[in-house]
């Protein structure tokens, strides 16, 4: 009588048939480079399938050595300014766990936070734009922008400084336009 029995591998057995792979790999590359085949394949064909042995090298030992990947993630964030407020601001961007990446949630990770503190350079406008007849005729209002100075903080350690304009914190001021 047959009886067919299948039973898994060890771990050990597993590592040794993947090691004698890898050896057989590198004997393979050793006859492909040597020539010692029955034939010897072209100079394009021969650099192919040393390449595609070596990435199956480096498959096959990452096995035993382990993997290490990088990716580059962009990530937007959108922040409109309210007009007024205060002169600093701290926003929390997000938290980043070695385990989970990118998260949302409170206290999964390390923190990366958008710190903004406006310069205040045009206060000296608000004498001016308090003044301002807002029910005046031929006269074009805008807004003169102030500068904010921003700071990327990933657990406290700045990653980035920036200056640059915003509008909502700037003064309003007006310019007479020309009669018809």
């Amino acid at each position: 009588m047959f009886v067919k029995k299948i039973e898994d591998k060890s771990t050990e057995e597993k590592a040794g048939e993947a090691a004698d792979f890898i050896i057989k790999i590198r004997k393979r590359r050793f006859r492909l480079i040597a020539g010692m085949d029955e034939f010897y394949p072209e100079a394009g064909a021969l650099r192919t399938g040393v390449d595609e042995l070596d990435d199956l090298e480096r498959a096959y030992t990452s096995l035993f050595t382990g993997r290490r990947f990088r990716d580059t993630v962009q990530l937007d964030f959108v922040y409109v300014p309210e007009e007024g407020g205060g002169d600093y601001e701290n926003i929390r961007l997000f938290e980043f766990s070695e385990d989970e990446g990118f998260t949302g949630q409170r206290g999964s990770g390390e923190l990366v936070s958008l710190m903004i503190r406006k310069a205040g350079i045009t206060r000296g406008l608000e004498n001016y734009s308090n003044g301002l007849d807002k029910t005046a005729a031929n006269v074009l209002y805008y807004r003169i922008p102030d500068v904010a100075e921003l700071e990327i903080q990933h657990d406290g350690i700045a990653l980035f400084r920036d200056r640059i304009e915003v509008a909502q914190y700037g003064k309003i001021a007006s310019v007479p336009l020309a009669g018809d």
